[in-house]
């Protein structure tokens, strides 16, 4: 991605295949300086042309922080406050072929396919206040081990003959 809001990582290119089988999470510290905010994790696969493909359905992994605890547990942060996230990215099947690379983004804002969070706090519904541009510091570390995890299918060792 080419916006200097993305923060990404990818692996070097594969020297074998990698076979994703499973259930994708992050787990990310963040702090913010508004009351609510969205974080956006996002797979690819890249071929050695560069060409990507999306390894998610729709945006499986998105989270409005402001509902990290649940859909019914509305809970706004404390600019400043230092939360842990987790994110699902849903249940992936793919395999990735030698030379390709996995590739993980992580962003705050995916409009139009999600819509924008205004970060003021407000109820999303009626909110008419002009929005806030945020500032999210996601942490990592000892201290803070944010972190993706994913489930790989290990290949079997081929019979002797």
């Amino acid at each position: 991605m080419a916006r200097p809001d993305v923060l990404t990582y990818a692996t070097p290119p594969l020297t074998t295949p990698l076979t994703l089988l499973g259930n994708a999470r992050l787990s990310i510290y963040v702090q913010a300086d508004v009351p609510d905010f969205d974080i956006v994790a996002l797979l690819e696969d890249v071929a050695p042309n560069g060409t990507a493909i999306r390894l998610d359905s729709g945006w499986a992994g998105v989270l409005r922080a402001r509902y990290r605890g649940g859909s019914g547990r509305l809970a706004l942060l404390k600019p400043g406050q230092t939360v842990k996230l987790e994110v699902n990215l849903g249940e992936k099947g793919h395999t990735l072929r030698v030379g390709h690379r996995l590739r993980f983004s992580v962003f705050s804002s995916a409009y139009p396919f999600i819509s924008v969070n205004p970060g003021t706090g407000n109820d999303i519904a009626t909110d008419n206040a002009s929005p806030r541009s945020a500032r999210i510091t996601i942490l990592r570390g000892s201290s803070y081990p944010s972190a993706l995890s994913l489930e790989v299918l290990e290949p079997r060792a081929q019979p002797s003959k």
